[in-house]
């Protein structure tokens, strides 16, 4: 016997329902917009003090306030850097705005090429967005 159409759509609905997902805005997000110093590639001389600086932006919906900062994911280690926190009323960042995030580093004794890659971290430990990352060429 078959059922008529109105039924067959009421039995088929339920499993419809279960497999959909949905999703929300993001709170914390943050993307690179450019490397304001020191460009992947740069020549620096072993033990040489620079300073990297990179401008990012509010790609999520809540605001980076106090507690907000710029910490060390991976690479070749930390290149003497300590990270970067919003510490300063001018650089709380609404959604859609940039900020200038950075920090003094050091180049490595030994020659060759190193990568020292950062994350944004909310007031609540929680890494997000992308990493990014400098990339110098140690030289004799």
């Amino acid at each position: 016997v078959a059922l008529p159409p109105t039924q067959v759509a009421l039995l088929a609905s339920p499993t419809a329902f279960s497999l959909a997902t949905t999703s929300g805005p993001i709170c914390d997000n943050a993307i690179l917009i450019s490397d304001v110093t020191i460009p992947d590639g740069t020549k620096i001389k072993p033990k040489e003090e620079f300073k990297k600086i990179w401008r990012i932006q509010n790609t999520g919906v809540c605001t980076w306030d106090e507690g907000y900062s710029l910490v060390y994911a991976y690479g070749d280690g930390r290149l003497s850097g300590n990270g970067f926190s919003i510490n300063d009323k001018k650089e709380i960042t609404a959604p859609g705005g940039t900020l200038d995030v950075g920090m003094k580093m050091v180049a490595p004794e030994n020659a060759g090429t190193y990568s020292s890659c950062w994350r944004m971290q909310n007031d609540r430990n929680v890494l997000f967005g992308t990493a990014i990352c400098v990339v110098i060429e140690v030289a004799k």
